[in-house]
C-alpha cells in the first residue's frame, strides 16, 4: 500500500505550487477587507473568446492533480468501499474552498483577473481529478507496481507514462476550436505551413520549438525499442519502420494542432518528430545490444571534445550573438532591472509558448546530467578495477544540480548585456531539474537493463554477453515508495560490466559512434556533388576511385591531400563554392577514415600542450566562424551572397576546420608506419611543387614568354584564391621547396637525381617569376637550412670540405641569380623595398584600427574573412573596393554592382577568332537610388586573360542613360578579334563586367553565336555565382599582408597565443631529430621557417587552402615526429641463435 504520509506531503507541495502559480507576479495592490469582499461578490462572468480559451483550460488542468492527490490522501489506493464515497464531496468541497480562497486572494495582486469562469474551470478540474481516482486509479497503481518490480515491466510502465505525457504536452493547452468561425479564424492566423509556419516566430523561437519537439520524442523511441524488441532493428527495415511510425505520429499531431487555437502546424515538425523517434529506436537498439556501458563510453569520450561547442551552442540559443553587447559598465544597471522571481516571465507568455520554452530549456541542460552520469560510470569502472570498492553515485545528484545551475547562471548573466534579451533565473531551476532528472533516468535505466538481463539470460539478444564479468557492489540505492517496500538498484559497475560486452574488434570494423560521425560527412559529400556545376559524374568517379584507394591503403591520403591542395582548384570554371572539389576529397578522406581506421589505437600525444592547443583552436574556430555567419539568418530569411558576404567566414575558416578534423586520422597512423607517412608527405609536397612549376611555366609561355623578365606579369599558377591578391603561390613554393631538395638529395640513382635537379631548377624559376621579394628570401633560407642539415648527414666529408661545398653552391646560386635580380621587373621590385615596407607598416596599423575596439574583439578577434567587410564599412571613401551582391525580387534573380576600386566579375568562355557575338542583358537602376543619381558606367570586356592580367581585349560600354527602376534590355555586338586562336597552351578567354562609377542591377546575360546558342553559363544568376569569379588587383582592401596581424585580426590575442604555442610544440618535437641529423626533420623545419618568412610581408593565413597547409602540416609533423617509429622486426640468423644458446 502507498504510504499516506508521503501522499500528504505531495498534496501539500503541489498545493503550494498551485497557489504560487495563481498569484505570480505578486504585485500587491492595497484593498481593505470590505472592499475585497465587495469586489469578490461582484465578480463577473466573462465572455471568453478563442484567444482566452487556453488560459481557461490551463486552470482545469492545474486542479486535476490536486484533486487526485486529495482523493488518494483521504480515500487511499485500495478497493473502494461504500464509506469511501463520502470522501468525494469532501474533496470537491475542499477544491471549491481552495479555488475560492485563491480567487479572492487574487484581488490583492495585479494584474490578475478574477472571474466566475476561473471558478468554473477549477471546479471542473476538481471533478476530473475525482473521476481519475475513481476509474484510472487501479491502472496507475499497476504502473507503479510494475515500475517497482524493475526489469522489462518497469520499462513498459515508464513507456506508458511517458507516452501519455508526450501526447499531453504535444496537445497542450487543449484549446480546441469549437465552431466554423473559429476554424476560419485559425486558418487566417497563418499558424501553419507546408514546411515552416508563418506565425511570426523569431528564428530562435522556431529553433527552440523544433529542439523541444525533437528531444521530447527521443525517449519514446528508446523506451519502445527496449520494451518491445520486435519493434527494434533486429529485423530488416526496422529503422525505416520507426521513421514511418514517427512520421505518422508527427503528422497526426500536426493535424490535430490545426484544430487547436494556439497550435502551430508545420511540415518540418513531422520530419523532426520522425527523425527523433528513429534516433530513439536506434539508440534503444544499441542499448539492448551493447548495454549502457557503450553509451557511457561514447558520451564520456565525446563530452571532452564537445564541451566548448556545447557552451557556444547554449550561448547562441540564449541570443549572445544576436547583436553587439552593451558596455560592461552597464552590467549593474541592467541586472537591477531583472526579476529573479521563479516563473515571473512565464506569466507574461501564452501557455504554448511557456511550455515550448520549458521543454527547450530542459533539452538544453539535459546533456549536463548525461555527461556527469557517463563520467562517473567510467570513473567507477577504472577505480573498481584498481582499488575494488567505490561508490560512484554518492553525492552526484547534488553535484549535477550545482553544475547545471552554475552553467545556467553563466548563460543568463550573459543576457544582461545582450540587447533585446533579459535573463530569466527560472532557467537555473529548470536546468537543475533537467540535469538531475536525466541523471536519475540513466541510473534507473542501468538497473532496468541489468534486471532484464538477469530475467532473460537465455535471450538471443543477450546471448553474447559475458555474465562472468560482474563487479559486485555494496552501493544499493533504495527507492522508497511506501513505508514497507523498497527496491534496490544495482551499482553502476555491475550494470556496465554485465550488459556491455566488449568483443575484440578488428581494425577497420565499423562501430555505431563512427557510423554516426560518418553520416553527416556523407550528407555533406552528397550535397557538394549534387551542387557541383561542372562534370559532376567525372568528379564522382574520381572520388569513388580515391575512396577505394584509401580503403585499400589508409595512409595514401597523406600523399593525395597535400598534392591536391595547391593543384586541384577549378574555381575559374565553377565559381567559388561552399564545398569545392578539394573539399569533397577531404570529406571522402574523413568519411572513409572514420569507417576504416578510427577503431585503431591512436598515437600518444607527443606533448601535453598539444591537446590543450587543439581544444582551444576548436574554440577559437567556433568564435571566428559562428558570429560572422549569424547575419545570414535575417528577418527575411537567408541573406543573399555577395562580395562581402558573411559566408566569407566559412570560405576562409574551413581550412582550419579540415586540419582539425584530420588530426584524429593522423593519430591513427600505426607506430610502424611513421617512416612511410613522413615519406608520403615529402613526396607529396615535391610532386605538388613539380606540377605547379609546370603550370607556372605554361602560364608564362602562354602570356609573356619564358625569358621576358621586364614585363610586370606575376604568375598565380593554380591559386585562384589570388583573385584578390595574396602571397599563396610563393608561400607554397617556399614551403615545399625544402621537401624537393631532401627528396632529390636522398636519391641514389643518377637519373632520379637528374630529374630532381630539373624539378629544383623549375621551382626556382617559378619562385623567381612571382617577383616576390620576401619569397626570394624564404627560398634562400629554406635551401640553406636543408643544406646545413644534409652536410650533417654526409659523414665522409671533412668539416672543411663541407664548408667549401656549401660556399661553392652559394657562389653558383649568386652567379646565376644576380643578373636576374639586378635587371628587369625584379630589380624594380627590389629597389622599392624600403618605401614599400614603410607603406606596409601604415597598412598594418590601419588594419588594426579597423577592428571593433572592444575587449571581446581584441581577445577573440573579428572572425575569419572579416577584414574586407570592415574595410568596406570603415575605410575612407577613396579606398573602397568595388562590390557585388546577388538579389531576388518577384522571382527574378539579379546582380547588384557597385563601383569602387577596379574589379571585375568574369566568366571563362569558349569563342572562335574573327567572329561577332551578340551580348544581351537587362539592366535597371537600384531601388535605393534616387532618380537624380548619375548614370552608372558599365563596360563589358572580352579578353585573353590570366587571373589578374588581360591581353588583347575588346570592349563595349553599356548604354545606361536615363535608366529607371524598370528593367530595360540592352544589346551589344562583341568582336572576338584574334582571341581563341593558338595551340596549347592557349590563352583562356573571359568575359568580364566592370563598373567604373555608380551602381547598377543586371540580369539575363546572354552571349549568343549566329546560330543562337548561348556561350554563358548562369547568365540569369539563378544558381548564385556558379561559373562567375570576382577578381581585383587592388589587394589592400582584401588583405592585411602580414601573417601575425592577420591572425590577430581574425582570432585575436587568443589566436596569437595558440599560434605561438603550436610553434613551440613544433620546435620541441623537431629539436631532437635535428640534433640527430634527421634530414626529414631538416626539411620540415626549413619549410616552416620559409613559410613564416613569406608571412612577414605577405598574406598566408586568410585563405582556406593556405591556412590548411600550415595547420595540417604542423599537426602531421608534430604527431609523426613526436613518436618514435617501431623498428622493423629482424629474424635472427642460425649462427646468432647458436651463439646465444652457448
Amino acid at each position: 500500500m502507498l504510504n499516506r504520509r508521503y501522499i500528504f506531503w505531495g498534496f501539500l507541495g503541489y498545493l503550494l505550487f498551485v497557489v504560487y502559480g495563481s498569484l505570480i507576479p505578486f504585485e500587491y495592490r492595497a484593498h481593505s477587507f470590505d472592499e475585497a469582499v465587495a469586489k469578490f461578490a461582484a465578480i463577473p462572468y466573462l465572455a471568453l473568446g478563442i484567444a482566452s480559451r487556453a488560459d481557461w483550460i490551463a486552470n482545469i488542468v492545474l486542479y486535476i492533480p490536486l484533486s487526485f492527490l486529495a482523493c488518494l490522501w483521504l480515500g487511499g489506493a485500495g478497493r473502494i468501499k461504500a464509506a469511501h464515497y463520502l470522501v468525494l464531496p469532501v474533496v470537491l468541497a475542499l477544491m471549491l474552498a481552495i479555488a475560492t480562497v485563491v480567487e479572492f486572494t487574487q484581488i490583492f495582486f495585479a494584474p490578475r483577473t478574477v472571474s466566475i469562469n476561473d471558478l468554473i474551470a477549477e471546479t471542473l478540474g476538481g471533478i476530473f481529478g475525482i473521476a481519475l481516482w475513481l476509474f484510472v486509479r487501479n491502472w496507475l497503481l499497476h504502473l507503479l507496481q510494475s515500475f517497482r518490480q524493475g526489469g522489462h515491466q518497469s520499462i513498459v510502465a515508464v513507456l506508458s507514462v511517458y507516452g501519455l505525457f508526450y501526447l499531453a504536452q504535444s496537445l497542450f493547452p487543449f484549446d480546441i476550436v469549437l465552431s466554423l468561425d473559429e476554424l476560419e479564424w485559425k486558418l487566417d492566423s497563418g499558424h501553419y505551413g507546408l514546411f515552416l509556419a508563418g506565425d511570426g516566430s523569431s528564428v530562435l523561437r522556431s529553433l527552440a520549438r523544433l529542439l523541444g519537439e525533437g528531444v521530447a520524442i527521443v525517449p519514446l523511441g528508446v523506451l519502445a525499442a527496449l520494451a518491445y524488441p520486435d519493434l527494434s532493428l533486429d529485423k530488416k527495415g526496422g529503422l525505416q519502420r520507426a521513421f514511418i511510425v514517427g512520421a505518422v505520429l508527427g503528422g497526426s499531431l500536426e493535424l490535430l494542432q490545426l484544430f487547436l487555437a494556439s497550435g502551430v502546424s508545420q511540415g518540418l515538425s513531422v520530419l523532426v518528430r520522425a527523425g527523433g523517434l528513429a534516433a530513439g529506436v536506434l539508440l534503444g537498439h544499441l542499448l539492448r545490444r551493447l548495454g549502457v556501458g557503450f553509451l557511457a563510453r561514447f558520451i564520456d569520450a565525446l563530452s571532452r571534445w564537445l564541451l566548448v561547442p556545447y557552451f557556444l551552442a547554449l550561448a547562441f540559443l540564449a541570443g549572445w550573438f544576436n547583436e553587439a553587447w552593451y558596455s560592461l559598465s552597464l552590467f549593474a544597471v541592467s541586472l537591477a532591472d531583472v526579476r529573479v522571481m521563479p516563473f515571473y516571465y512565464h506569466y507574461y507568455s501564452t501557455e504554448p509558448e511557456a511550455m515550448a520554452s520549458l521543454l527547450a530549456n530542459m533539452a538544453m541542460y539535459m546533456p549536463v546530467g548525461l555527461a556527469i552520469w557517463a563520467g562517473r560510470l567510467q570513473r567507477a569502472k577504472r577505480v573498481a578495477r584498481a582499488a575494488g570498492a567505490f561508490n560512484p553515485h554518492k553525492g552526484v545528484v547534488r553535484v549535477t544540480a550545482l553544475a547545471a545551475v552554475g552553467l545556467a547562471l553563466l548563460i543568463e548573466l550573459g543576457k544582461v548585456l545582450a540587447p533585446s534579451k533579459h535573463p530569466d533565473f527560472t532557467n537555473l531551476l529548470i536546468a537543475a531539474v533537467a540535469a538531475v532528472s536525466t541523471y536519475l533516468f540513466m541510473r534507473w535505466l542501468e538497473g532496468a537493463l541489468v534486471e532484464k538481463a538477469e530475467a532473460s539470460s537465455s535471450s538471443p539478444v543477450l546471448a553474447d554477453i559475458d555474465f562472468e564479468r560482474v563487479v559486485d557492489s555494496d552501493d544499493d540505492v533504495d527507492i522508497a515508495v511506501d513505508g514497507d517496500s523498497k527496491v534496490a538498484a544495482m551499482s553502476a559497475d555491475a550494470a556496465t560490466e554485465r550488459v556491455a560486452p566488449r568483443p575484440a574488434t578488428a581494425a577497420g570494423s565499423v562501430s555505431a559512434p563512427h557510423f554516426l560521425y560518418a553520416l553527416p560527412l556523407a550528407l555533406c559529400l552528397g550535397f557538394g556533388l549534387y551542387r557541383y556545376p561542372v562534370l559532376a559524374p567525372l568528379l564522382a568517379f574520381a572520388l569513388l576511385a580515391y575512396a577505394a584507394l584509401l580503403w585499400r591503403r589508409p595512409l595514401s591520403w597523406l600523399f593525395v591531400i597535400p598534392l591536391l591542395l595547391p593543384l586541384f582548384d577549378l574555381s575559374q570554371h565553377t565559381g567559388r563554392l561552399l564545398l569545392d572539389e578539394f573539399d569533397l576529397f577531404v570529406l571522402v578522406t574523413l568519411l572513409v577514415s572514420s569507417l576504416r581506421v578510427m577503431r585503431q589505437p591512436p598515437l600518444n600525444w607527443p606533448s601535453p600542450l598539444l591537446p590543450l592547443v587543439l581544444g582551444l583552436l576548436w574554440f577559437s574556430w567556433l568564435v571566428a566562424v559562428l558570429p560572422p555567419l549569424w547575419p545570414l539568418l535575417s528577418d527575411g530569411g537567408l541573406r543573399q551572397p555577395g562580395s562581402h558576404s558573411p559566408v566569407e567566414a566559412w570560405m576562409v575558416g574551413k581550412g582550419l576546420l579540415w586540419a582539425l578534423l584530420l588530426v584524429p586520422v593522423v593519430r591513427r597512423t600505426g607506430a610502424d608506419q611513421l617512416e612511410q607517412a613522413r615519406r608520403y608527405l615529402l613526396w607529396s609536397l615535391s610532386a605538388g611543387l613539380f606540377l605547379l612549376s609546370l603550370v607556372v611555366i605554361a602560364e608564362r609561355y602562354a602570356f609573356v614568354g619564358l625569358t621576358d623578365f621586364d614585363n610586370v606579369f606575376r604568375v598565380t599558377g593554380t591559386f585562384s584564391s589570388m583573385r584578390t591578391g595574396g602571397a599563396y603561390i610563393e608561400a607554397f613554393v617556399a614551403f615545399s621547396f625544402p621537401a624537393l631538395l631532401v627528396v632529390t638529395l636522398g636519391q641514389r640513382r643518377w637519373l632520379l637525381k637528374a630529374l630532381g635537379s630539373v624539378a629544383i631548377a623549375m621551382a626556382v624559376y617559378a619562385m623567381f617569376v612571382t617577383f616576390s621579394r620576401v619569397g626570394y628570401v624564404a627560398l634562400a633560407l629554406g635551401s640553406v637550412m636543408v643544406f646545413v642539415g644534409w652536410l650533417r648527414v654526409v659523414g665522409r666529408l671533412s668539416a672543411l670540405k663541407k664548408m667549401a661545398l656549401l660556399m661553392g653552391v652559394g657562389l653558383v646560386a649568386m652567379a646565376v641569380l644576380t643578373p636576374l635580380l639586378t635587371s628587369g621587373f625584379a630589380q624594380y621590385r627590389l629597389a622599392r623595398s624600403a618605401d614599400d615596407f614603410s607603406f606596409r607598416l601604415q597598412h598594418w596599423q590601419q588594419a588594426i584600427g579597423l577592428m571593433d575596439g572592444g575587449v571581446l574583439s581584441k581577445v577573440v578577434g573579428e572572425g575569419f574573412g572579416q577584414y574586407p567587410v570592415n574595410h568596406l564599412l570603415y575605410a575612407g571613401e577613396n579606398e573602397l573596393s568595388s562590390s557585388y551582391q546577388l538579389k531576388q525580387q518577384a522571382g527574378t534573380n539579379y546582380l547588384l554592382l557597385r563601383a569602387g576600386k577596379t574589379a571585375y566579375l568574369e566568366q571563362r568562355i569558349d569563342i572562335s577568332p574573327q567572329q561577332h557575338y551578340q551580348l544581351s542583358l537587362r539592366i535597371r537602376q537600384p531601388g535605393y537610388s534616387s532618380t537624380a543619381a548619375p548614370s552608372p558606367a558599365l563596360s563589358v570586356f572580352i579578353c585573353e586573360k590570366a587571373l589578374l592580367y588581360s591581353f588583347g581585349c575588346t570592349s563595349q560600354s553599356v548604354n545606361a542613360e536615363g535608366l529607371t527602376k524598370q528593367w530595360r534590355e540592352e544589346v551589344l555586338v562583341m568582336d572576338s578579334a584574334d582571341m581563341g586562336a593558338g595551340l596549347w597552351p592557349s590563352r583562356p578567354v573571359k568575359l568580364s563586367l566592370h563598373i567604373a562609377s555608380g551602381a547598377i542591377e543586371i540580369t539575363d546575360l546572354r552571349l549568343t553565336m549566329a546560330d543562337g546558342s548561348d556561350l554563358l553559363e548562369n547568365g540569369g544568376f539563378g544558381e548564385g555565382l556558379k561559373h562567375w569569379l570576382f577578381v581585383t588587383d587592388q589587394d589592400l582592401a582584401w588583405h592585411i599582408h602580414q601573417q601575425w596581424v592577420e591572425v590577430y585580426f581574425a582570432q585575436g590575442i587568443l589566436g596569437l597565443i595558440l599560434l605561438a604555442l603550436l610553434l613551440l610544440v613544433l620546435a620541441r618535437v623537431l629539436y631532437r631529430p635535428l640534433l640527430r641529423g634527421d634530414i626529414q626533420a631538416s626539411a620540415f623545419a626549413a619549410a616552416f621557417a620559409a613559410l613564416f618568412t613569406v608571412g612577414l610581408l605577405g598574406s598566408t593565413m586568410d585563405a582556406a587552402r593556405s591556412s590548411m597547409l600550415f595547420y595540417l602540416m604542423a599537426f602531421c609533423v608534430v604527431l609523426l615526429f613526436g613518436v618514435k617509429p617501431v623498428a622493423p622486426f629482424k629474424s635472427k640468423g642460425v649462427a646468432e641463435r647458436r651463439a646465444q644458446s652457448r
